[in-house]
């Protein structure tokens, strides 16, 4: 007869993933340094959700400007969101940039080593190795994606450049 005691395969299943060739296995802290940025970026984000619902007044009357009979108002509210405008602009496009070369620079490994994942690329979870022409197709898609990121990264502030230009000017 076989064993009653029953058996959790997902575990099984991780723990064989170490002695099968062709998988690499899951990093520990790799997992654990994802999930404290998924926590981190997750208590930043509510943070300001929270500190902008909590200010969001005070910051209208900024943008609006003063309200006096006599000032031109309009051309000073125009600078004020213009500099808002700018820094969501900054705070957006660095992170896509520096996405696109993180992108390129694992698909550059990639393909010299023809190997999905590199060597010394740290997986969270058990993941089947790739080699050969498998592997250069899905460095070609980590480029794609990095040229995706990248155009983002231009075209964002260029647009929004060309657009306060035409509001302003």
């Amino acid at each position: 007869m076989t064993s009653s005691t029953p058996t959790n395969a997902r575990s099984e299943s991780s723990r064989s993933t170490e002695a099968v060739p062709g998988v690499q296995p899951a990093d520990a802290r790799a997992r654990r340094t994802a999930l404290v940025l998924l926590a981190v970026m997750t208590l930043v984000g509510t943070g300001l959700a929270l500190g902008l619902d909590a200010t969001g007044p005070a910051i209208a009357e900024w943008l609006a400007g003063p309200t006096d009979a006599g000032g031109d108002t309009a051309s000073g509210a125009f600078g004020r969101i213009a500099i808002v405008v700018a820094v969501l602009v900054v705070v957006v496009t660095i992170p896509l940039g520096v996405g696109a070369l993180w992108m390129a620079r694992i698909a550059t490994r990639c393909r010299t080593s023809r190997r999905f994942p590199p060597p010394g690329f740290a997986v969270i979870r058990p993941t089947r190795i790739r080699t050969g022409p498998e592997a250069v197709t899905r460095a070609r898609g980590l480029y794609a994606l990095a040229a995706l990121l990248a155009v983002a990264a231009i075209a964002i502030p260029t647009f929004t450049g060309m657009i306060l230009a035409a509001l302003l000017g």
